[in-house]
């Protein structure tokens, strides 16, 4: 798995699962829980997942992090991703445009 593909499948996590702030993942019942029984991901939590289920490569998951703090201007992706007027397809498309700036 590449980078621009880890934070495609992030982004594909989001958009068929769900979106969350304020935590990495949320169960069915809006509860933050572990990312294995999550339904809802950050973006943080969405791209952790998503390298845990495909390889597992922690530095992977540290380039695709760098390259979405690149797509969002600097600063942290937390803070972003939690701002009251953020919204899940904001989160989708930096994700993206982070994926195609990898390629």
């Amino acid at each position: 798995m590449t980078v621009s593909e880890l934070l495609d499948a992030a982004a594909d996590l989001i958009e068929r699962s769900g979106w969350t702030q304020k935590t990495s993942a949320r169960d069915a019942d809006g509860t933050p829980c572990a990312l294995n029984q999550g339904v809802a991901f950050c973006p943080i939590g969405a791209i952790s997942w998503a390298d845990w289920v495909a390889d597992h490569d922690w530095s992977l998951a540290f380039d695709a992090f760098v390259a979405l703090a690149d797509a969002i201007g600097g600063g942290q992706v937390a803070v972003w991703n939690d701002a009251p007027d953020r919204t899940a397809d904001d989160v989708v498309t930096a994700l993206r445009t982070a994926a195609q700036a990898t390629r």
